[in-house]
């Protein structure tokens, strides 16, 4: 068995400072109040909640499985300008294939969208 006790202490290479302390601390809200002068802490914070509460409503995301080669041909449509978002042109397709429906089928894509955001909202 090794004798620990005989070996010499190991020097330590790196001496331990104090923690370094922020001279400030900032908050998201303080940036945006500082980028916009005329605006005050409240109404920013208001006017997050709002925008935070309708995405949250309309907006809700999923994930949708496509093909690689879909992806790649949305995410070429969307470098066009063809909408701000892959989800914006899938509702734009989504929009010009329900019009070019008969009104019958049109009658029951309505009521299977309301069926499934029911069931969505339950959740």
């Amino acid at each position: 068995m090794a004798n620990n006790q005989n070996q010499p202490q190991r020097k330590r290479l790196l001496e331990r400072k104090s923690v370094a302390t922020p001279q400030k601390i900032y908050s998201p809200e303080d940036v945006v109040v500082e980028n916009n002068p005329n605006e005050s802490k409240e109404e920013v914070t208001q006017s997050k909640r709002k925008k935070t509460t309708q995405r949250a409503v309309t907006n809700g995301s999923t994930t949708v499985r496509v093909s690689t080669n879909t992806k790649n041909q949305l995410a070429a449509l969307v470098t066009m300008g063809m909408g701000e978002s892959v989800d914006a042109v899938i509702s734009t397709f989504i929009d010009d294939y329900v019009e070019g429906m008969a009104s019958d089928q049109k009658k029951e894509y309505q009521i299977l969208k309301d069926i499934m955001m029911m069931k969505t909202r339950k959740s």
